[in-house]
C-alpha cells in the first residue's frame, strides 16, 4: 500500500493476491510504529520520541527493551531485522492460533484428531479472522494457551508436567492480559475459563493423584499472572490512567444490541465471495463473523441431555455462545453488562469468542457417538427449521447488498440445509467437518495478500530519502507537521524523523493544550486518535473530529503557533505545490511537497517520561 500512497510505483513486494487499504492497522498504524522502534539510538526504547512529543509504548504490543517484552512473543521477530520482525508478526498469529487452537480441540475430542485438526483449519479460514487480518488470532492463541496450561496441570501424570502446565498457564495470563485490548481479552477470558471449567468435569473420575500439587500450581500460576499485572500496572500507570480518561475508548461503554441477528448469520450465507461494497456495514472487517452452527449444534446437545445422555461441556458452550448472540442481537441492562465485563467489549468484537465457542460446540457434539433408533425425522426436521431461519435473514441480507442476487442466496441456504442435516445426523464427522472447511476457505483465504519484504521500500524511498537529507542537514533537529492523508504523519516514524501527525495510541495533551490553553477542545483531542493537519485559511488554531478516531488540528503551517511549537517543516499532499508565505517550497516528490517553515523560539515542550 506504500508505493500507491506515496508515488503510485508497482508494489514489487506483491507475490500474490490484491493488496487491501482497508487493512490499515497493520500497513498504516502497527507497521510505522514497529519500524521506528529500531531506528532509535539505542534501539527499541520504551519511549518513542518520533510520536508527537513521544509516545510510552509500554500499553502496545511493539518490541521494546523492556520486561514486558517476556509476554509479547509475536513483537519477537524485530529484535532480528525489520523483514524478519514482519513475517514473524504475521506467520507467528496464523501458524500459532492454528496449532494452539488444534491442541485445545485434541483434548476437548480426545479420540478425534481429524475433528481437532479440520476444527482449527475451519476456524481459520474463518471471514472474522481472514477480514479482520488476523489482528484477533494473537488473542486467541494467548487464550487458547492459557487453557491448554491449565489442562496440563490436570492432566499430567509426572510432576514436571503439571510444573510445565503451571509454566505455561502463567505465561499465557500474562501475555492475554498485556495485550491490553478488553474487547477481545474479555470474552476470550470468559470462553477460557468456562472450557477449563469443563476440562475439570471432563477429568473428574480420571486417575492421577497428586491433587494438592495440582491445586497449588494453578494457585501459583494464578498468583505470578496477578503479580505481572500488578507490576506492569504500577509501570505503566501514568499511561494506563491517561488511556482509562479518554474519550475514545476509554470512556466506550457497550450493552449490546447493535448487532442484528441478520448480521450476526449473514456470513452463514457465505457472503465474503461475493459482496464488493460493504459500506453499509461500513466496510467488510466491521461486517465480518464466522459461519456459525451452534443453534444446530446445540439442537442436538439438549435432545441428548433429555434423552439422559446430556454432555455439560456442550451445554456450557451452548449458554456461552446463546448469551453472547442475546447480547448482540438483543443487548443486556448496563448493570448486567458491567457486572459481566462485556461493557468493555462491544459486540462486534465479542464475535471473537463466539466463533470459538461455536466451534467447540461443534466439534464436540459432532465427536459424540449417535443415538441408538434412527434420527431421520431429527436431522430432517433440523435442517428444514435451519433453511427456514436463514430464509427469514437472508431478506434483510439481500436487501442490503442486492448484488448478492437470490440464486446465490438460495444456494447458500441448500448447502446450509444439508450441513445441518449431517450435524443433527452426526453423519461422517470428519468428511463433514472437512467439507465445510474447503466451502469456507473458498470464499475467504484469497483476501490476504502475500508479500515479501517491503521496509526497504519504506526506508529508502525517494521521498524518505528528501526528508531524511533535510533532517541530517538540520543536525536531526527538525520537527514536522504533515496536511493531507493519515499517512503522511505516519512516515516519519518509519525514518526516524519526529512528526506531530499521524497516529497517536495515546493523547499528546501536553502538546495540544499548548495549542488549546483553555481547553475547548480537550473531549476531541483526548482519545487515540489519527492526527491529520488541515488548513483552512483562518487564523487561530481549532482541533475537528471526522471520525471517533480521526482528529484534524486546523491550522495553517505559517501559524505562529506552530512556530512556538518548534516546528521546522510541514508535509502537504496536493496534485501541485501550494504557495504559503513565509514557508519556502524545498523539495517534491510525485504529489507530497516539503516546505521549510519559519524557525521560532521553541515552547518549552518536552517528552512525556514512562
Amino acid at each position: 500500500m506504500w508505493h500507491g500512497v506515496i508515488d503510485g510505483s508497482p508494489a514489487d513486494e506483491l507475490l500474490l493476491g490484491e493488496l487491501r487499504p482497508l487493512r490499515s492497522d497493520d500497513w498504516l498504524v502497527g507497521l510505522p510504529i514497529a519500524l521506528s522502534q529500531s531506528r532509535h539510538e539505542p534501539s527499541f526504547p520504551r519511549v518513542n520520541p518520533y510520536i508527537g512529543l513521544g509516545q510510552d509504548l509500554a500499553l502496545s504490543d511493539h518490541a521494546m527493551r523492556h520486561w514486558t517484552a517476556i509476554f509479547r512473543p509475536f513483537s519477537w521477530g524485530f529484535f532480528l531485522g525489520d523483514d524478519v520482525g514482519v513475517a514473524w508478526m504475521w506467520w507467528s498469529q496464523v501458524l500459532g492460533f492454528a496449532l494452539t487452537w488444534f491442541l485445545v480441540f485434541r483434548r476437548l475430542v480426545p479420540d478425534r484428531g481429524d475433528l481437532a485438526a479440520w476444527g482449527a483449519l475451519f476456524l481459520l479460514a474463518s471471514p472474522f479472522l481472514q477480514l479482520w487480518a488476523f489482528l484477533p488470532g494473537r488473542f486467541a492463541a494467548y487464550a487458547g494457551l492459557a487453557v491448554l496450561g491449565a489442562e496440563g496441570v490436570l492432566s499430567a501424570v509426572r510432576p514436571r508436567g503439571i510444573l510445565a502446565g503451571a509454566a505455561l498457564l502463567a505465561w499465557a495470563l500474562g501475555c492475554l492480559g498485556l495485550v491490553l485490548y478488553p474487547p477481545y481479552q474479555v470474552p476470550l477470558a470468559q470462553l477460557a475459563v468456562l472450557l477449563f471449567a469443563g476440562f475439570v468435569w471432563q477429568r473428574r473420575r480420571a486417575p492421577g493423584g497428586r491433587v494438592g500439587l495440582r491445586v497449588a500450581c494453578l494457585a501459583g500460576a494464578a498468583a505470578a499472572a496477578t503479580a505481572v499485572g500488578l507490576a506492569f500496572a504500577a509501570d505503566a500507570a501514568p499511561s494506563i490512567e491517561r488511556m482509562l480518561a479518554t474519550a475514545y475508548p476509554g470512556q466506550r461503554l457497550a450493552t449490546g444490541g447493535d448487532l442484528p441477528l441478520w448480521r450476526l448469520f449473514a456470513h452463514d450465507l457465505l457472503l465474503a465471495a461475493r459482496v464488493d461494497d460493504w459500506s453499509p456495514l461500513i466496510n467488510i472487517a466491521e461486517g465480518a463473523s464466522f459461519w456459525l452452527f451452534f443453534p444446530v449444534a446445540g439442537a442436538l446437545a439438549l435432545r441428548d441431555a433429555m434423552r439422559g445422555r446430556g454432555d455439560p461441556i456442550s451445554l456450557l458452550l451452548l449458554g456461552y455462545a446463546s448469551l453472547l448472540a442475546l447480547y448482540a442481537a438483543v443487548g443486556i441492562p448496563e448493570w448486567l453488562a458491567r457486572l459481566t465485563g462485556l461493557s468493555w467489549s462491544p459486540p462486534s468484537r465479542a464475535l471473537v469468542a463466539l466463533g470459538l465457542a461455536d466451534a467447540a460446540l461443534l466439534i464436540r457434539q459432532l465427536s459424540r457417538p449417535s443415538a441408538a433408533g434412527s434420527a431421520t425425522g431429527f436431522a430432517a426436521g433440523t435442517a428444514l427449521a435451519w433453511m427456514a431461519f436463514l430464509a427469514v435473514l437472508a431478506l434483510p441480507v439481500h436487501r442490503t447488498f442486492p448484488a448478492v442476487g437470490t440464486l446465490w442466496l438460495a444456494a447458500a441456504l441448500g448447502a446450509n440445509g444439508l450441513a445441518a442435516w449431517a450435524i443433527a445426523a452426526r453423519w461422517r464427522p470428519g468428511v463433514l467437518l472437512a467439507g465445510l472447511t474447503l466451502v469456507l476457505a473458498a470464499t475467504t483465504l484469497g483476501y490476504n495478500p502475500l508479500v515479501r519484504g517491503g521496509s526497504t521500500y519504506l526506508r529508502e524511498n525517494p521521498l524518505v530519502q528528501k526528508i531524511t537529507a533535510i533532517d541530517r542537514t538540520a543536525g536531526g533537529d527538525t520537527l514536522w507537521i504533515s496536511y493531507g492523508p493519515v499517512y503522511a504523519g505516519n512516515l516519519f516514524r518509519v525514518i526516524g524523523v519526529r512528526a506531530l501527525t499521524g497516529v497517536h495510541p495515546l493523547p499528546e495533551l501536553e502538546l495540544w493544550r499548548q495549542l488549546d490553553p483553555e481547553g475547548h477542545y480537550e473531549s476531541l483531542y483526548n482519545r487515540y486518535a489519527h492526527v491529520t493537519a488541515r488548513s483552512s485559511g483562518a487564523a487561530g488554531v481549532r482541533f475537528r473530529l471526522a471520525a471517533p478516531d480521526s482528529l484534524e488540528v486546523i491550522v495553517e503551517p505559517n501559524a505562529p503557533e506552530l512556530r512556538a511549537l518548534g516546528v521546522t517543516h510541514a508535509l502537504i499532499v496536493a496534485p501541485e505545490a501550494p504557495r504559503i508565505e513565509g514557508a519556502t517550497h524545498v523539495d517534491s516528490h510525485a504529489w507530497n511537497h516539503l516546505y521549510r517553515l519559519g524557525r521560532g523560539e521553541r515552547g518549552g515542550l518536552s517528552p512525556p517520561g514512562p
